[in-house]
Formats: structure tokens, sequence, C-alpha cells
């Protein structure tokens, strides 16, 4: 007869406080990491968008936003 094959327990929660303290850490540092870069990349996209809307050429787009201001395009921003 073939012997049972026992399988770690996956889903029980670690006992161990510094491990917990450190999934938490990573958890929320992850989180963090994840709103930086998508606030950048969403902020990139607008940058694009505004620069072809102005007319300006694709490759040149991103580069526009330091040197436009929205009160000479009225535009919704606050300045």
């Amino acid at each position: 007869m073939p012997r049972p094959v026992s399988l770690p327990n996956l889903v029980a929660p670690s006992t161990n406080p510094a491990s917990r303290s450190r999934t938490i850490a990573r958890t929320i540092t992850a989180s963090m990491i994840t709103v930086v870069a998508l606030s950048f990349l969403f902020s990139f996209g607008n940058v694009w968008a505004l620069g072809i809307t102005l007319g300006v050429p694709p490759y040149i787009a991103p580069l526009n936003r330091p040197r436009c201001r929205p009160h000479r395009h009225r535009l919704p921003y606050p300045d």
C-alpha cells in the first residue's frame, strides 16, 4: 500500500510576528511603488496628448510640459 503524501499547508497564517510584519511592509511598499508608477505613466500620457493637441511632433511631445504655461493656452489647469 502506498504511503500518503503530505502537502504543505499554504493557507495557514504565520505565527512568527517578524515574518508577518515583513509581509505587511512588503505589501505596503509594493502598493506605493504601484501608485507612483501609475501616476507617472498617466502624467506622461497626458503630457504627450497635450503636446499632440498643440501640434508638436510626437517625438518631442513628451518634452512639451516644462515649457508650456497653462494660462497661455486657456487650458483648465491651475497655475
